[in-house]
């Protein structure tokens, strides 16, 4: 690919990866590089990577730094409550403390009990 696009080095983006994985999956017989390199350069629809899945990761991972995850039993549990509003809201797809209070009663059964 370094020589057909000359860019080196070549890196396969995630369009291309999401594209061979339904090549392989479908056993796509009548795809070529030509439309490989289509899917490279945004010429083609063929098949397109769920960025949303980055953003979750990014998400889960921002909300797991933060010491307040500590004061939670079921910290996954939690972060896909808060993932899950953010997610259909108008608002950025990013983690933030004040989720926490805001979505404080969707989440209060996951506190851990202080004894």
């Amino acid at each position: 690919f370094s020589i057909l696009t000359d860019v080196s080095p070549f890196k396969f983006t995630a369009d291309m990866a999401t594209a061979w994985r339904k090549v392989k999956r479908e056993n796509d017989l009548s795809f070529t590089i030509q439309d490989m390199l289509k899917v490279y350069y945004g010429n083609s629809d063929y098949a397109k990577y769920d960025h949303s899945v980055c953003q979750w990761n990014q998400f889960l991972k921002d909300f797991c730094a933060d010491e307040n995850s500590r004061n939670y039993s079921n910290k996954l549990k939690v972060a896909s409550i808060l993932w899950k509003e953010v997610r259909n809201s108008k608002a950025e797809k990013i983690y933030s403390k004040n989720l926490l209070t805001e979505y404080a009663d969707r989440i209060k059964e996951y506190g851990k009990v202080v004894q």
